[in-house]
C-alpha cells in the first residue's frame, strides 16, 4: 500500500483473462511474485484468511462463494484464480517460479487489484499471509537472488537489507511492516529533484525508480510525483515530490517530521498520509487509529502544506470496512483535523470507464466536497483497452473541477516507460 533497488525473477500470469501483465506493485527484496488479475475476489480473501474455502473451492467441494467477496468478483474464473494465487496449504499457486530459498508458500502480501503481488516467504505457514520472514532469512534471499529489476509497490524490509541490494532498479510501492523501504528509511535531506513544480497540469507521477521520471521532463502537463516514501529519491527536476507518511509504525513516524519539513523546505506544497489503511496488507488502519496518528503527526503540518486524507482503496464492504465507507468513517472519527484533500486509489478493468467515474464522484461526495486526487489507479486489459482507457478518462477528470490531481500507476518499465523514453501508453498519458 517503492523506491528502492529490489530483486524479482519471473513474472507469470496467473490466468489468461488478459494478454499482458499490468505492473505488478511493490515486493521486498527477498520476494518472488506473481501477478494476477482480478482484485476484490483477492482483497476478500486475504482480509478473511480464505484459505479454508479456497483448499474447498479448488477441490471441488464447493460452489458457494463467501458473502466478502463482492458479487461482480464472484465468477468461477476471478474466484479460481484468486485462490490459485492466494494458494492453499503449502501447494503453490498454478504457474509460480520455483522459489530459490528455503522452504514454504506463497501468501498474499501487497495490494489487490490488477497487478497483485504475492510474496514468497521461507518461514510462511498458512493463515500467516502478511508475516514477513526474520532479517536473516531476508539478507539471505538477497544475496542469492539479486539479479533482475522490478515493476511492483512497495512492502516491507529492514534499512540494512535496502542497502544490500542497492545494485538493481526498482518499479514499485511500500506495504507495510519492519524497518520500511527506501522511502521509510532514508529521511536524510532530500535527494534528486523534489523542487518547486514547472509543470501546470493535474497529471502525476508514482515512481520507485527516480531516474525513469526524466521521460516526463519539461512536460507541463505533469507538475509532481511520489514514490510512497518521505524522500524524493531521484526524481527528476521540475517535478513538486510529495512526502508521505505510509504508517503509524515508528520507523515511518520517527523520521517524519524531519523529512517533511526539509521537502517542504525544498518546494513540496503537499503531503500525503497512511497508505491504503483499509487493506490489511498495506498499512492497516482503523477509522479510530488513523485519525488518531493523523492528528498526532499530520495536523502540525496545517498551514504549512496541503494534507492529504489518507488513501483508500476501491474496495467494498463494512466488515471490515474499506474503501468509501472506510473513508466516510474516519472523516467522522478525525474531527478537528486539517484535510485539505481526499486521496483514492482505483484499479478494475481498462473497460469498466462508468465505474471510474462513479468512484471518484462518490469519494468526492463523501468527502463533503473537498478536492479529490487520484495518486493510483490502473485499468487492466490489453494495451488497446488500457490506451482507449486513458484517451477517455483524462479529457473527463481535467474537466472537473474538483479532481485536483491524479497518477497512473505507474512510472515502471514496461508500463509508462522503456527504459528511459515514454511507452506507447506514456505517449498516450503524456499527450
Amino acid at each position: 500500500m517503492h523506491l528502492s533497488t529490489l530483486i524479482s525473477t519471473s513474472l507469470t500470469l496467473c490466468v489468461a483473462l488478459v494478454s499482458a501483465a499490468p505492473a505488478a506493485r511493490f515486493v521486498a527484496p527477498h520476494r518472488k511474485r506473481q501477478v494476477c488479475y482480478q482484485d476484490n475476489a483477492l482483497r476478500g480473501l486475504e482480509n478473511h484468511n480464505g484459505q479454508s474455502f479456497c483448499a474447498a473451492y479448488l477441490a471441488g467441494s464447493t460452489t458457494a462463494v463467501p458473502t466478502y467477496i463482492p458479487a461482480r468478483d464472484a465468477t468461477a474464473p476471478k474466484v479460481s484464480s484468486a485462490c490459485s494465487c492466494l494458494g492453499a496449504g503449502t501447494a503453490y499457486p498454478s504457474g509460480s517460479p520455483t522459489p530459490s530459498v528455503g522452504t514454504g508458500m506463497w501468501h498474499a502480501y501487497g495490494t489487490g487489484g490488477p497487478g497483485k503481488s504475492y510474496a514468497y516467504s521461507p518461514t510462511a505457514t498458512p493463515g500467516a499471509y502478511n508475516t514477513p520472514p526474520p532479517d536473516s532469512a531476508v539478507a539471505a534471499a538477497v544475496k542469492t537472488t539479486s539479479t533482475t529489476s522490478s515493476t511492483t509497490k512497495p512492502a516491507s524490509t529492514s534499512a540494512s537489507t535496502v542497502k544490500t541490494t542497492s545494485t538493481t532498479s526498482s518499479t514499485a510501492k511500500p506495504a507495510s511492516t519492519s524497518s520500511s523501504s527506501a522511502a521509510a528509511s532514508s529521511p536524510a535531506s532530500p535527494s534528486g529533484g523534489g523542487g518547486g513544480s514547472t509543470g501546470t497540469g493535474k497529471r502525476g507521477l508514482a515512481y520507485n525508480n527516480g531516474a525513469l521520471t526524466s521521460a516526463f521532463s519539461g512536460n507541463p502537463k505533469v507538475s509532481w510525483g511520489y514514490n510512497w516514501g518521505n524522500s524524493p529519491s531521484g526524481l527528476a527536476s521540475g517535478f513538486e515530490f510529495i512526502p508521505t507518511l505510509w504508517g503509524t509504525d515508528a520507523r515511518f513516524t520517527g523520521p517524519w517530521s524531519d523529512a517533511a519539513n526539509k521537502a517542504i523546505s525544498a518546494g513540496s506544497k503537499h503531503l500525503f498520509s497512511f497508505n491504503e489503511p483499509d487493506l490489511g496488507a498495506q498499512s492497516n488502519l482503523s477509522p479510530a487509529a488513523a485519525a488518531a496518528g493523523y492528528k498526532q503527526y499530520m495536523n502540525p503540518f496545517a498551514g504549512k502544506a496541503k494534507l492529504g486524507a489518507p488513501s483508500i482503496t476501491n474496495g467494498a464492504g463494512t466488515s471490515p470496512l474499506m474503501g468509501i465507507d472506510w473513508l466516510s468513517a474516519f472523516l467522522t472519527a478525525c474531527s478537528g483535523c486539517s484535510i485539505d484533500f481526499i486521496n483514492i486509489h482505483w484499479y478494475d478493468s481498462a473497460t469498466n470507464i462508468d465505474y471510474f467515474k462513479k468512484h471518484v464522484q462518490d469519494a468526492y461526495k463523501a468527502g463533503g466536497g473537498k478536492p479529490v486526487w487520484i495518486t493510483e489507479f490502473e485499468g487492466s486489459g490489453t494495451a488497446a483497452q488500457k490506451t482507449a482507457f486513458l484517451e477517455a478518462v483524462i479529457p473527463w477528470l481535467d474537466s472537473q473541477d474538483y479532481v485536483e490531481r491524479y497518477a497512473w500507476f505507474g512510472v515502471f518499465d514496461g508500463n509508462l516507460v522503456n527504459g528511459n523514453s515514454l511507452s506507447p501508453l506514456g505517449k498516450t498519458y503524456a499527450s
